[in-house]
């Protein structure tokens, strides 16, 4: 149960410190979004969510 809790508390950390530098342009880049269409949202989010998987699988054996 702790390591569950860890996760969202790591990305809620990460996340913070992604955006506050540079506020204006993630809101600009949240703007062009509007115009990718939704598979390709979906196949990169996708993407980036298997190699987070498989590191966590290797860190946590």
């Amino acid at each position: 149960m702790q390591d569950f809790l860890t996760v969202p508390a790591f990305f809620l950390m990460i996340e913070g410190l992604v955006y506050a530098p540079a506020p204006r342009f993630f809101v600009q880049m949240a703007g062009l979004l509007q115009s990718v269409p939704e598979q390709q949202i979906r196949v990169c989010r996708l993407a980036a969510a298997g190699p987070g998987g498989a590191i966590v699988r290797l860190l946590r054996g």
